[in-house]
């Protein structure tokens, strides 16, 4: 296996090679990184393609998941559309969330310029009443306190929407649950990017970032809480 996080060939793009040679050592993938094919300790085939990028293996898991106190969404091209034309900055709604306005533990709206359906925006909102009554209903659904976790990042950036105020712009993940502290404590830990990186290091725009999902947040380990002494 090779890969490159340099940008290559005519096309100017990030690449990655498998080479499947017959007669080849048994279970043993050989690996090389970047233009000059640096060699790389070859290692067992790990349970992910993911974790040739890391160069360590995936670890079964068959305990509590971040999915048994939180549920994650994820919307699609129909919300995405569905907001054209109800967003603007001199408008009186919701203010509309990207993935580039959240940062671990904060959002940058209306401190950083926003481009959504080929516009730029300073401070997006969304004027509800003039959705469509599909998009009002899902508006609704999601004005709810919640977390907001970007899409495709090196590492996991979420934000606490505490009373429910913020919409999400397509491709943010939303994530309800009665326990926000704690889960956005795991989804700040170290342990939870290691998880997201062993399982889908290299499914993003580079080998270092990671294209989210629900189901990958879902399954994240969830550590135990600290047990109470009682006197």
């Amino acid at each position: 296996m090779w890969w490159s996080n340099t940008q290559m060939f005519d096309a100017s793009v990030r690449v990655w090679a498998g080479v499947w040679e017959v007669g080849g050592v048994e279970g043993e993938v050989r690996r090389a990184f970047g233009p000059h094919f640096t060699e790389l300790p070859s290692m067992p085939m790990p349970r992910t393609w993911s974790g040739l990028l890391t160069g360590s293996s995936a670890v079964a898991y068959d305990g509590p998941t971040l999915g048994t106190i939180a549920t994650f969404t994820v919307d699609f091209r129909d919300q995405y559309y569905g907001l054209v034309g109800a967003v603007g900055d001199g408008e009186i709604g919701p203010p509309l969330i990207t993935s580039g306005l959240i940062e671990p533990g904060l959002s940058l709206w209306g401190q950083r310029p926003v481009r959504f359906a080929k516009q730029h925006f300073d401070a997006p909102r969304v004027a509800v009443e003039r959705l469509s009554p599909a998009l009002q209903k899902w508006a609704a659904a999601r004005l709810v306190p919640k977390i907001l976790i970007a899409n495709q990042t090196k590492v996991i950036e979420a934000v606490h929407d505490i009373h429910g105020e913020w919409l999400p712009s397509v491709p943010v993940i939303t994530c309800v649950t009665d326990q926000p502290e704690r889960a956005l404590a795991v989804l700040a830990s170290e342990a939870a990017n290691e998880w997201v990186h062993q399982h889908a290091a290299g499914s993003g725009l580079s080998a270092t970032s990671v294209r989210l999902n629900p189901r990958l947040l879902a399954s994240i380990p969830l550590p135990a809480l600290p047990s109470v002494r009682r006197r």
